[in-house]
């Protein structure tokens, strides 16, 4: 269950958080940073993918079908898609666009796609063709063509290339030049792979142009560090804002896309949707990152690509820390199927619940906290990022243990017109909360909380929204900065997280127990799927007898938390029998009816409700208990007004009386006479049998009883 939770946190664990290390406690959705899918289906795993992903983040290489379909890295590309790639990375691809209409002057047929892009490349010395005057665009571009190809892209280096023998003069100039990056290049004559096109490509944008005398232009390549591609340590993220910053100071602050593409990020966090982003960047904090940019920040170039270069990110429920036999301290982790020991040299940074400015270290930390560590290439940890469900604290011994659980007694409110939903907890409760800006503890009893709409909210598993909350439901309740709540003015340090869990069982209690050390506290429930054994928490649940029908709500560690009630049945039934069944413990009672065209037996009370054989031949309304199945009450309710039909939906009608109409909104419970002869049983027909203008008798008691008396269709 440990695991469980830990799972199911993480979807919650910086969900609510401002802007990863923002001063703002306004918590916002995301608007620029949301993290993209990956661009292709086909490159998980692949040595290829950092750099098809950046390709693919800046518009030059877009497979087959676009953006999200696959790029076949192991697949050979063609001289004229290798032309367009080229051609799109250098800058040249509206060049390309306007060359479109003329055809290329080679002897063989290019494809019409190809024109301006082969154009382009031939007119700008980037490719030669053939000594027959063919460009073959076809034909897959060998190893040694994409080198020749590449070293011409970047001016000054073709000059440079030795006489030697083509491709090996410029294959040699390529390797050492730095154009090639890692690709094996001992077969020049063999073709290209797209996954290696991508990472010479990724290596020649970043190579530098050569002036005149061969010197190198420092800020001339195509993606130039430091002012396109930055690799230092992230420092802090603020989605709300859109930017990131690297550092060390004075570092750099760069603008985030609307649209990131992310490698590295989130190796434990199992999360989704919106969370998952927050999350996903909080694992690359203090941690070194390869960013790219689609232009320079200073012309209004964003950040579209971040990869973690370095350390690695855990996580799990602190526990404490401790020392090594050498002295090296550690924290201790229960990742939920094995305990671990994290070393650290202190004191490390830790953000509690979003606040990023007041200053924590481990020291700071809880046991049962949330943490999820950044880690150095040593597997120190460098960075914590700590969740704690604070709101609810358990009083004991003149202390306050946060991260209880208590339950929602009722919605005060649901959220409209930009109100913020408001649920109350129990009169009752024996919990505390801490008053912002105080350092003691007040009663939680009665109070009542506003969830804004900026809140992330876990039901059962799932993201939800804060009106899915209800009563009964047993939550954790988690604010900005684990610092409390004002409940006269809530702004001051809202609710960031609410954790739910909204599961009711009932049934019959065969057998109660308790259980030692302890103590614990056992029900076994007969429910209608079967006997189940239950650890009830006496905080606000007594013990039941044997034979007692019980509903409850369950908390977050399946234990019985509070009970709750059932609710009786009320249905419309025709009377049709009335039997007593004489046994030696007494007298049973039973009421045979017609239940919406079926048959049914309900036993009631006799010594509590009396003799009903006289409700026989009678329209009644039966309150039936959920837990003994037992009529409760009940009330005439035999048609008394006449009615026409004005119109019939599917699950309703609207009938007109002598002075007004009513309609019946729920479902109608509609009966039939046949042969419209008096006395005659009623028969359960359903609306199907209703026709504007038909006459019929209705139940005013409770409108919802329809009788046709005429014969039937």
């Amino acid at each position: 269950m440990r695991k469980l939770l830990f799972i199911l946190l993480a979807t919650l664990i910086i969900a609510a958080l401002p802007g990863l290390g923002a001063p703002v406690r306004a918590i916002g959705p995301i608007q620029v940073g949301s993290i993209a899918q990956p661009p292709f289906l086909d490159i998980y795993g692949h040595v290829a993918k950092p750099e098809l992903t950046i390709l693919g983040a800046l518009g030059i290489y877009t497979g087959y079908t676009g953006l999200g379909g696959r790029a076949d890295p192991d697949g050979l590309i063609t001289r004229a898609q290798f032309a367009k790639v080229l051609v799109v990375a250098t800058g040249k691809g509206g060049t390309a666009e306007r060359l479109m209409g003329l055809k290329p002057a080679y002897r063989d047929a290019i494809p019409p796609w190809a024109w301006g892009y082969v154009n382009c490349a031939a007119f700008s010395g980037l490719v030669g063709g053939y000594g027959d005057g063919t460009f073959r665009p076809d034909e897959p571009v060998t190893y040694g063509e994409a080198v020749t190809m590449l070293i011409r892209a970047v001016p000054g280096h073709q000059a440079r290339v030795g006489s030697g023998a083509w491709p090996y003069n410029y294959v040699f100039y390529g390797l050492d030049q730095g154009f090639t990056g890692t690709v094996d290049l001992s077969l020049p004559q063999v073709p290209c792979t797209r996954g290696d096109m991508a990472r010479m490509l990724w290596a020649t944008l970043r190579v530098d142009p050569l002036d005149a005398t061969g010197l190198p232009n420092s800020d001339g390549a195509r993606l130039e560090t430091d002012l396109r591609v930055f690799e230092h340590v992230l420092q802090r993220v603020d989605l709300a804002a859109g930017w990131l910053e690297l550092g060390p100071a004075p570092g750099h602050r760069l603008t985030l896309a609307e649209k990131v593409y992310v490698l590295g990020a989130d190796a434990w966090m199992p999360v989704g949707g919106r969370t998952e982003d927050w999350a996903r960047y909080q694992s690359l904090l203090g941690q070194t990152v390869l960013v790219v940019t689609d232009g320079p920040p200073a012309g209004g170039g964003q950040v579209v690509y971040i990869e973690r270069k370095t350390g690695d990110v855990t996580g799990g429920i602190y526990e404490g820390t401790g020392l090594d036999a050498l002295g090296g301290a550690f924290l201790v982790l229960d990742k939920g199927e094995e305990m671990a020991d994290i070393p650290y040299v202190g004191p490390v940074a830790v953000g509690l619940n979003g606040d990023e400015t007041t200053p924590h270290t481990e020291a700071d930390l809880l046991p049962g906290d949330w943490i999820c560590l950044n880690l150095d290439d040593a597997g120190r940890a460098v960075r914590i990022s700590a969740f704690r469900w604070d709101l609810i604290c358990e009083p004991a011994d003149g202390d306050f243990t946060p991260g209880h659980q208590d339950y929602v007694a009722g919605p005060a409110a649901k959220s409209s017109a930009g109100a913020d939903t408001v649920i109350r907890f129990p009169a009752d409760s024996p919990f505390a909360y801490r008053p912002f800006g105080t350092a003691g503890h007040a009663s939680l009893a009665g109070v009542a909380i506003p969830i804004p709409t900026t809140a992330a909210v876990h039901i059962n598993d799932e993201d939800a929204g804060r009106d899915d909350l209800q009563e009964d439901d047993v939550i954790r309740v988690a604010t900005f900065g684990a610092l409390g709540f004002d409940p006269v003015d809530p702004e001051t340090n809202p609710i960031i997280a609410v954790w739910a869990m909204s599961e009711r069982v009932e049934g019959t209690v065969t057998e109660v127990g308790v259980e030692y050390p302890g103590p614990r506290r056992f029900v076994t429930l007969d429910t209608p799927t079967g006997t189940r054994e239950f650890e009830r928490d006496p905080t606000y649940t007594d013990e039941p007898a044997v034979g007692d029908y019980r509903q409850y709500a369950l908390d977050q560690e399946g234990r019985l938390f509070v009970d709750a009630v059932v609710p009786p049945t009320e249905i419309i039934v025709y009377v049709t029998g009335h039997t007593e069944d004489r046994t030696a413990e007494g007298t049973r009672c039973y009421l045979g009816v017609d239940e919406l065209g079926r048959d049914r037996g309900y036993e009631y009370d006799q010594a509590a409700l009396g003799e009903h054989s006289g409700l026989v031949g009678h329209f009644e309304k039966l309150t039936v208990s959920a837990g003994s199945g037992l009529v409760t009450a009940h009330a005439g309710c035999d048609p008394d007004t006449d009615a026409t039909v004005l119109a019939v939906g599917p699950d309703n009608c609207t009938l007109e009386l002598a002075d007004h109409t009513v309609v019946f909104a729920s479902q109608p419970v509609v009966y039939r006479l046949p042969g419209g002869t008096p006395g005659a049983a009623p028969v359960y027909a359903g609306l199907k049998v209703l026709r504007a203008g038909d006459v019929v008798r209705v139940a005013s008691a409770g409108w919802r009883l329809i009788v046709r008396d005429e014969v039937a269709p």
